[in-house]
């Protein structure tokens, strides 16, 4: 028994945790279910209305199905406008007892000399389209089966409560299993494609975001989908890195990128700086809260703290690997559009390049930029490569 119990608040802390990593895919689950179930309802509802108004027999009930109705429309857009996912659960769980009502009131008090048949197949259903904690949705569940049972005590007959009573309580089991089954499955889902999205955003080797998460960070802030946008940008090259490996192998090149690239990820979470991995030994850095001056006191401080590793290289003028910078800001440097930001501090670095390496530079009139790539689109910036011969 005590194993059982130790494996269900396992179960429930894995839960806890793939609905944390996925609440994105999660809300916007709930949100599709819940219009559906909104639009099915404000249909349905508005053709019992109508008929209502014109069928004498059940015109006492235009009321209720017209306040059905209006709360239909009124979740649909409130659910419509929102992308909080406390908003949508709040929502549905607001539309399942406004189900289990309506449900109750048509074949409990309506209709009291029968089974509640519409009845069991919410009881069933409803669990089974929500994602949320099972914990959740075995309280709201248990709470309304036990208000049902209430109802078809105080309003019908012994035996048929009784049958009621039976039904319900099979019937939300059934309801709470099949639904817990279905939403780990769904979990599982939603995890993969998680865990498959990072992996394709993520360079293998340095662990650190690649080329196309970079474009796509570019393209959100350029559309102001994002809250801090980039306004600055950061080259970073390691010096003479063909040299190195050719000196100590590419086993070794890798482990020496491993180090600075773990480096540059630690130093850019304390700094507010996103970095990425531009491609071979060089590496992008993009910034949203600095001035010209204060982007050009972290890529210094970025230079020390990589000279600081230590890492030995007979070649290098220090004896230690380095690195050489090119930075530039929006403003500053008044750059019309992120490709050229990006183009401004590559020519910066070319620049650190030519004057010695190991060292930092900020984007300048003084500077030319480079020749050969077409920096109207960021996408043809991944040609720079190709474009010109590397110094």
């Amino acid at each position: 028994m005590f194993q059982n119990l130790k494996n269900a608040e396992d179960s429930y802390k894995r839960e806890k945790t793939l609905i944390e990593n996925n609440k994105d895919f999660v809300s916007r689950n709930n949100k599709k279910m819940l219009l559906v179930w909104m639009e099915l309802s404000g249909l349905l509802f508005f053709i019992l209305s109508v008929s209502a108004v014109i069928v004498s027999h059940i015109s006492s009930r235009f009321i209720v199905y017209f306040l059905i109705f209006c709360a239909s429309v009124l979740m649909w857009i409130v659910v419509r406008k929102s992308n909080r996912g406390g908003v949508i659960l709040f929502c549905f769980y607001v539309f399942m007892e406004i189900a289990f009502f309506f449900s109750a009131y048509l074949s409990i008090y309506v209709n009291n000399f029968s089974l509640s048949a519409s009845t069991l197949g919410l009881i069933c259903l409803i669990p089974t389209t929500v994602i949320d904690r099972y914990k959740r949705v075995f309280l709201i569940t248990f709470v309304n089966v036990l208000l049902l049972c209430f109802a078809t005590w105080y309003f019908k007959e012994p035996d048929l409560a009784f049958d009621d009573t039976i039904n319900f309580v099979s019937f939300s089991i059934v309801g709470f299993f099949v639904g817990m089954h279905i939403r780990s499955r769904i979990l599982l889902l939603f995890e993969y494609q998680r865990i498959s999205k990072l992996q394709s955003y993520r360079d293998f080797l340095t662990q650190l975001p690649n080329r196309r998460k970079l474009f796509e960070d570019i393209s959100l802030s350029e559309k102001g989908k994002v809250k801090n946008v980039v306004t600055s940008a950061i080259m970073v090259d390691v010096d003479f890195f063909k040299a190195y490996n050719d000196s100590y192998g590419h086993q070794q090149g890798d482990k020496c990128l491993k180090e600075i690239s773990a480096c540059i990820k630690k130093f850019g979470e304390e700094n507010n700086v996103s970095f990425y991995r531009y491609g071979g030994e060089e590496f992008i850095g993009l910034g949203s809260i600095h001035s010209y001056e204060d982007v050009g006191k972290i890529c210094e401080k970025l230079r020390k703290s990589i000279e600081s590793l230590k890492i030995p290289f007979e070649k290098s003028s220090t004896g230690f690997v380095s690195v050489s910078q090119g930075y530039a800001e929006i403003s500053r440097n008044k750059a019309p559009g992120y490709a050229k930001l990006i183009n401004m501090a590559d020519s910066a670095l070319y620049a650190s390049k030519r004057d010695g390496r190991n060292r930092v530079t900020g984007f300048n009139e003084d500077i030319i930029l480079i020749d050969g790539v077409d920096t109207s689109d960021l996408t043809n910036l991944s040609t720079r490569y190709s474009a010109r011969t590397r110094m």
